[in-house]
């Protein structure tokens, strides 16, 4: 019975054993299935984003620009004596010519001028189409008249113009006794200032226009309050086709600055032109604006060096003044990124600026060395006059006041106001002190040599006029070759600067404005401080 049970398992166990291999066989010779391939996803097309429109000019709204200072003069050109006046009138009263921003000039109202040194002519030729507000034609006999109301009252940059013909409707020849070529620059500021001479002669002469203008510009005037405000509307027979964009332009008169910024940040006006570097720093931390800044003021330092008994005369003083002071750091300071090192009668960066490097650096030892020497080793006691306003000039100067304290001299700051600042400019002069020099900067420099750094000119008389820098002032204006012009502009600026050590230069502080972003291309502080571009200025609604 036994044997039988284990041959039952026996059998059992390799009938169990057949079945596994006949399984592991079958498994072991299948094929592996195809793998089933993964579907390949279809691209899902990247929508093409529609393009945001560019921005275009916006036809319609009042431009607001709020302003510090009211014009003495604004419908005749001899009564507009201020570049403050030539700003506000801009929108109404064109010049000749106009100046880009590298300096060079542009035509405008005239479409060319050629000077010919030889012959001792400027000729102009003027735009063709172009009206007045009144209706009458701007043409040769106008810019005739205008320049000669300006020969009348004796304008220094009209004195070597002769006599004026008029060739044809479009065409002047300003003929003259010595050929200047500063005239043709000048015909894009106050001698290219073009009013209509009918408006004049029907309308009671100079008291009857002076607050009254009229000219060829994209807006005509409508109304003038003194301090307060002045507006101009739209003329629709402007010579440049389907412009100007906005219904008026408004200035608004704010003498206070702070009352200013605060107006300008409450809304009231959509332009802010005249702020201070702290100004601008304060509104590019507070919101969306946009800043433009142009050629402004030069400021330096000058001795009466043209008095023969004024310490200044000995050449000694005025090195040691320039050795005393380092204007660098103080313009960084001061300016906040807005100003700028000049050591010249010119900005740094425009044509007439020497490449030459400076004769002086700072040296405070040296400025010791240099007044022991001129028989100050006691030190030199004056006074240093600088200009009360802007606010900014006083902190300017006080740094330079303690720098030259700390060089030997012995420095006290005298505060002038404006009306004082004017008679010490214009003739009186200052005795035995440093004046805070400060003119308006041009992109012709030329002109500032000639009405300041030669003995002819009629400002800053009292500084040393050496007869080396007339002569080479007196071959700038003579020539008509630009090259040749750049060249000796940039010879006066080296001896100015170094030889004769006249002025000590530190800066140019550009004039600087600021708009809402929604304002575009107004032009205001782009290139020169009196030039806009009011036609082009559109409002983002």
């Amino acid at each position: 019975m036994k044997s039988k049970r284990l041959l039952f398992r026996t059998v059992l166990l390799v009938l169990a054993l057949c079945l596994m291999l006949s399984l592991a066989a079958a498994f072991g010779c299948a094929q592996e299935p195809e793998p089933t391939p993964t579907p390949t996803p279809t691209p899902t097309p990247t929508p093409t984003p529609t393009p945001t429109p560019t921005p275009g000019p916006e036809r319609g709204g009042t431009l607001r620009i709020i302003y510090g200072v009211s014009p003495t003069g604004l419908g005749y050109g001899p009564e507009v004596r201020r570049k403050q006046d030539l700003t506000v009138t801009s929108p109404c009263v064109e010049t000749l010519l106009h100046v880009d921003e590298t300096g060079a000039i542009q035509p405008w109202l005239a479409t060319d001028v050629k000077g010919d040194a030889a012959a001792k002519t400027v000729t102009v030729t003027l735009r063709e189409g172009v009206k007045f507000h009144d209706g009458t034609d701007f043409n040769a006999e106008a810019v005739k008249w205008n320049i000669e109301q300006q020969m009348a009252i004796d304008r220094s940059e009209v004195r070597n113009v002769a006599s004026i013909d008029v060739l044809d409707d479009h065409t002047a020849q300003i003929n003259l006794s010595k050929y200047d070529n500063s005239l043709i620059y000048a015909l894009g500021s106050y001698i290219g200032f073009m009013t209509s001479p009918t408006y004049f002669e029907t309308h009671g002469g100079v008291e009857g226009v002076k607050y009254d203008p009229v000219g060829t510009g994209p807006f005509k005037f409508a109304s003038f309050e003194h301090d307060v405000d002045l507006k101009y509307e739209r003329f629709d027979g402007y010579w440049q086709e389907g412009k100007p964009y906005l219904d008026a332009v408004e200035f608004i008169f704010i003498a206070d600055p702070m009352v200013r910024l605060a107006s300008f940040q409450a809304g009231e006006g959509d332009v802010l032109m005249g702020l201070e570097p702290h100004e601008a720093e304060s509104l590019k931390a507070a919101g969306d604006f946009v800043f433009t800044s142009c050629i402004g003021n030069m400021l330096g330092l000058a001795g009466d060096s043209g008095h023969p008994d004024s310490p200044f005369a000995d050449i000694r003083v005025r090195q040691a003044l320039a050795y005393a002071i380092d204007p660098k750091p103080v313009v960084e300071t001061i300016g906040k990124g807005y100003w700028n090192y000049s050591d010249q009668t010119c900005s740094a960066g425009t044509w007439g600026y020497s490449t030459e490097p400076p004769a002086y650096s700072y040296n405070p030892q040296k400025a010791r060395e240099l007044l022991a020497e001129a028989g100050y080793a006691d030190g030199l006691k004056v006074p240093l006059i600088v200009r009360n306003t802007p606010s900014v000039w006083l902190d300017f100067y006080a740094v330079f006041q303690s720098q030259l304290n700390e060089a030997g001299f012995d420095v006290n700051m005298d505060i002038a106001d404006p009306a004082r600042v004017h008679d010490i400019v214009m003739g009186a002069g200052w005795e035995n002190a440093i004046f805070a020099v400060h003119y308006a900067d041009d992109a012709d420099c030329s002109r500032s040599l000639n009405l300041m750094f030669n003995s002819k000119g009629f400002v800053y008389k009292c500084i040393l006029h050496p007869e080396e820098i007339d002569e080479v002032i007196s071959k700038i204006t003579i020539t008509d070759d630009f090259e040749v012009k750049k060249a000796l502009t940039q010879d006066a600026n080296a001896l100015i600067r170094d030889k004769y050590c006249t002025l000590v230069f530190v800066a140019n502080s550009p004039n600087l404005g600021a708009r809402y972003s929604y304002v575009h291309d107004d032009g205001f502080y782009a290139t020169q401080t009196w030039q806009s571009n009011v036609q082009d200025a559109w409002i983002e609604k």
